[in-house]
């Protein structure tokens, strides 16, 4: 089985110059929902900023997966699963 992935809401934010508020992330999971994408990849919820938006495309009803990262480290991936996600990505970062 093939499933689509979509990163446009982690990815995309990370683009210079480029924000979407809380209303436009759901919009845009929304659009993504209908046009059959299996898993939407969300913003990071380390950023205190975006756990509102997150828990908002979350709880929206959608049929597609709702996925966020996490750094390896416990009270991060806590954080992570406390946004009522269905998947968690967890990376582990090399860098100082």
């Amino acid at each position: 089985m093939i499933q689509i992935l979509d990163s446009t809401l982690r990815e995309g934010e990370q683009t210079p110059g480029v924000y979407f508020s809380p209303k436009t992330k759901l919009v845009i999971a929304q659009f993504l929902d209908r046009i059959g994408i299996d898993i939407i990849e969300v913003a990071n919820p380390a950023l205190d900023s975006e756990i509102a938006a997150i828990n908002q495309i979350a709880n929206a009803g959608l049929k597609a997966k709702i996925g966020t990262h996490s750094l390896c480290k416990i009270d991060s991936v806590k954080k992570a699963l406390d946004c009522d996600v269905d998947f968690l990505g967890i990376f582990f970062s090399v860098s100082l």
